[in-house]
């Protein structure tokens, strides 16, 4: 059980120290990094449309659903735990559907850093909704962000170009949905549910995301296997079930289990201003690394000039400096 490691007296302390939330923080890094490995590995295997990702989504989000439900303590779900957690499952299928898309479609490095940009939506919802204090290098990340973004879309031919495109608009809409879901993680923690029942509405609300993102994400499948056009071959998926896909749903639900369980103490227990642009940094620093050396991803010079700004811009995002002011 995760519940007794994570309410102990010990790491509440812990967790009040500087020191120790940045190796949390790392800790959660190299879960999501983890995560977004193996589901890249899936991606450029596996998936070739939009029903593949769905189908195989749809498997590992069952398995995050039976892990968090077996070491999660779990209370029966009020009306308003029910409504967030469904909320937040149209956000995580939406996000993990388009993720794979975009993966599939494009260098794993860059857009992952380009959905890591997400960070600015929490970090300043943080500030809105908990008072935070935001600081000047903050802003100048804000920045640094934009410049980022444009020089890291590479430009080509005619052909290159519409393929550009394709992965440009996914994964501008992983981004989107991407924003919603940990904004809307992070607000989970001012309901009255989490204020009365404190850890266990909260254990309650992620086993509830993951059952309901499972249901609603092969109702989907189902539809389109029973309503999509046959001429364009959406009724039907390209890989097959076997050993390997069956592995991978399990080692990534595994590990997004864990994940999830460590990213909502985070919320919960690290303030937003920290614990988002530093998270984002490091995954990303960790997944461009990871998209050059395993994936082979080739990044021409704008391209990394493109991260060298990406990732300036988390980091100014993480380190405080500057005059400080809240957002009324």
């Amino acid at each position: 059980m995760l519940d007794p490691i994570f309410n102990s007296s010990l790491m509440e302390n812990l967790l009040t120290l500087p020191w120790f939330q940045l190796i949390f923080t790392i800790i959660i890094a190299a879960l999501a990094s983890t995560k977004a490995t193996l589901q890249s590995f899936v991606c450029k295997r596996h998936i070739r449309n939009s029903q593949d990702s769905i189908l195989y989504n749809t498997m590992f989000f069952v398995f995050v659903a039976i892990f968090l439900s077996m070491t999660l303590n779990t209370m029966i779900p009020n009306t308003e735990i029910i409504i967030w957690a469904l909320l937040m499952s149209i956000g995580s299928v939406l996000f993990q559907i388009l993720y794979s898309i975009a993966l599939s479609a494009g260098p794993v490095s860059i857009t992952i850093l380009i959905i890591n940009f997400a960070v600015v939506v929490p970090t300043f919802a943080s500030a809105v909704i908990f008072k935070e204090e935001v600081f000047v290098s903050q802003l100048l990340g804000i920045v640094c962000l934009l410049i980022s973004f444009p020089l890291s879309i590479k430009e080509g031919g005619s052909g290159q170009q519409k393929a550009n495109k394709k992965w440009l608009i996914f994964t501008i809409l992983t981004l989107i949905f991407d924003c919603l879901a940990m904004t809307m993680q992070k607000m989970f923690c001012v309901t009255e549910s989490y204020k009365v029942h404190g850890a266990i509405a909260s254990n309650t609300f992620l086993v509830f995301i993951y059952v309901f993102g499972a249901v609603l994400a092969f109702g989907i499948y189902w539809c389109i296997r029973m309503f999509g056009k046959k001429d364009y071959g959406a009724n039907k998926h390209t890989f097959k079930f076997g050993l390997s896909i069956l592995m991978f749903a399990l080692a990534m639900g595994l590990d997004l289990a864990v994940y999830q369980k460590f990213y909502m103490t985070a919320n919960l227990k690290i303030d937003g201003s920290f614990f988002f642009p530093t998270f984002s940094g490091l995954q990303s620093v960790c997944m461009t690394t990871i998209g050059i050396l395993v994936f082979g991803d080739r990044l021409n010079k704008r391209q990394l000039l493109g991260v060298v700004f990406g990732i300036a811009a988390v980091i100014l995002l993480n380190v405080q400096f500057g005059a400080a002011f809240t957002i009324a």
